[in-house]
């Protein structure tokens, strides 16, 4: 990166986070599309049943939130990487918890904005 100047780094940092936030919100649609599809036919018998939407919502949401939570535990992949992306972080330590928080609440927005 020798030659390049902080502001062209960053422009195409936020270029590779929006294409990656993009990309995150395809593949969360994507699962949760997947699960509910598999389910439609538990879904009818429970409405049949007399469940409200709201419980079938919560339903759908709880699951959808596990599968999160199970993202979130192999957070450790980025940490092995912290050599590689050490060089290129302006003002962040690859290890910056309060980054890894933002990029967390940023993604479960993400994965609750999907129903």
């Amino acid at each position: 990166m020798r030659g390049w100047s902080k502001s062209v780094c960053l422009q195409r940092s936020l270029r590779c986070s929006d294409s990656s936030l993009v990309a995150s919100r395809r593949g969360l649609y994507g699962v949760v599309s997947y699960a509910v599809t598999m389910r439609t036919s538990e879904i009818g018998i429970r409405m049949a049943l007399g469940a409200d939407q709201l419980s079938i919502i919560m339903m759908v949401l709880a699951e959808a939130g596990l599968r999160y939570v199970l993202g979130l535990l192999l957070v450790y992949w980025p940490l092995r990487i912290t050599r590689i992306l050490a060089k290129m972080l302006f003002g962040l330590t690859p290890t910056d918890p309060l980054a890894y928080l933002i990029a967390s609440v940023t993604l479960f927005a993400v994965a609750a904005a999907q129903r």
